[in-house]
């Protein structure tokens, strides 16, 4: 099996893969071959702060890219210009209401980020 990293945001956020407990370590670019056979376990982690993911494969000839899970990403700068647009229209909006809604949502953003952040697509 074949895992590339690939970060163009951060170059020194660094992944790490285990394999049957086996850890690795990977930088923006790297390649990692693993000797996987059917039934071994391969979870990855991008940085320190997100979750451990599985890496689901059905052949150990597979090739997988850990990258940065950009539907994510647009789905939140989306829904800050719409917030920005909505407070440009009203003028004069409460001070707390819009720091609230700064905290719940920069709150929000970094919980989705720990859960699936990060994803391992399959290269054909």
């Amino acid at each position: 099996m074949k895992i590339i990293y690939e970060n163009p945001t951060s170059q020194r956020l660094k992944a790490k893969v285990w394999h049957n407990g086996t850890e690795h370590e990977l930088k923006v670019g790297d390649v990692l071959e693993l000797p996987v056979t059917k039934g071994d376990a391969v979870t990855y982690q991008v940085g320190r702060f997100s979750a451990k993911h599985t890496l689901s494969y059905q052949s150990p000839q597979a090739t997988f890219a850990i990258a940065p899970n950009k539907t994510l990403q647009t789905i939140y700068f989306a829904a800050v210009f719409v917030l920005i647009m909505a407070l440009f229209f009203v003028k004069k909006p409460d001070v707390v209401v819009v720091t609230v809604g700064v905290i719940v949502g920069l709150t929000g953003y970094e919980a989705l980020l720990y859960f699936v952040g990060y994803r391992a697509r399959p290269r054909h």
